[in-house]
């Protein structure tokens, strides 16, 4: 939230003129900009928005009609220099408005909009992964984003293995817990682990069993190797699919 003082910094102007911005074009901003009397003026990042349109055509006679015109267009939000100074202002993290939830590329996350566990966020990462895959892949240039994009998988699979075992350990170690999925599979399921599942863990464990490699660009200590991305795009839906009917089964028994 920004103060009378603060807006007449940004915009170069006086507190006065702020003020006179407020009584005129309060209908276009937040309940903080003209509060009940004895009460500090705040302002939102939106109200700064709505101020930078405002400036554009300010002069010593301003024609109010003309500006209010633009405002109910919403032109503002088309406007390069203002969208720009937005940015540079906002915070990426702050407190939610009921003002910003909603608009744009706004999203609110942790408190009462966390995510739903470890399951829902191995979803996340798989998806992203299939995104980048898919997108890249029309660019051309797959060998550039052959790193991030094995990352999303590797990590959406260490979290797939996590979100189904019963207090796993605080490890990145892909072997430790494949061995402890694959018992609990034959445990409560009397199953075996399907060949190309156990494959396509230890391929991943070989080529980055801590987790960091593939994160942080480190050498792999194997030689060179052929890696079908979109093999694994499909191999990851099918252990996504069966994770996700593994887990629901296993809620319903425990």
């Amino acid at each position: 939230m920004y103060s009378v003082a603060d807006v007449a910094k940004i915009f170069d102007v006086n507190g006065k003129t702020v003020k006179d911005w407020s009584y005129h074009f309060s209908e276009y901003l937040s309940e903080g900009a003209n509060p009940a009397k004895g009460k500090q003026r705040f302002y939102s990042i939106e109200d700064i928005r709505i101020f930078a349109y405002v400036l554009l055509y300010w002069d010593e006679n301003p024609d109010f009609e003309n500006i209010k015109y633009g405002l109910n267009s919403e032109d503002y939000y088309e406007i390069e220099p203002i969208n720009k100074l937005i940015t540079e202002l906002s915070p990426i993290f702050q407190e939610p408005t009921e003002e910003i939830t909603n608009i744009g590329s706004n999203v609110i996350f942790a408190g009462m909009a966390s995510l739903d566990g470890r399951l829902s966020i191995a979803n996340a990462f798989k998806e992203s992964g299939d995104i980048l895959f898919e997108t890249v892949k029309e660019q051309g240039n797959l060998h550039d984003f052959t790193s991030p994009i094995l990352y999303q998988y590797r990590h959406a699979i260490e979290l797939y293995l996590k979100s189904i075992l019963i207090k796993p350990e605080k490890i990145h170690d892909l072997l430790k817990l494949y061995d402890k999925f694959e018992t609990l599979i034959k445990t409560e399921f009397q199953t075996e682990v399907p060949s190309w599942l156990k494959e396509m863990i230890l391929g991943f464990n070989k080529i980055d069993p801590g987790g960091d490699i593939l994160r942080y660009g480190e050498e792999i200590a194997t030689d060179e190797i052929l890696i079908d991305l979109r093999q694994l795009k499909l191999k990851m839906s099918w252990f996504a699919k069966s994770v996700n009917n593994i887990y629901y089964k296993l809620e319903k028994n425990r």
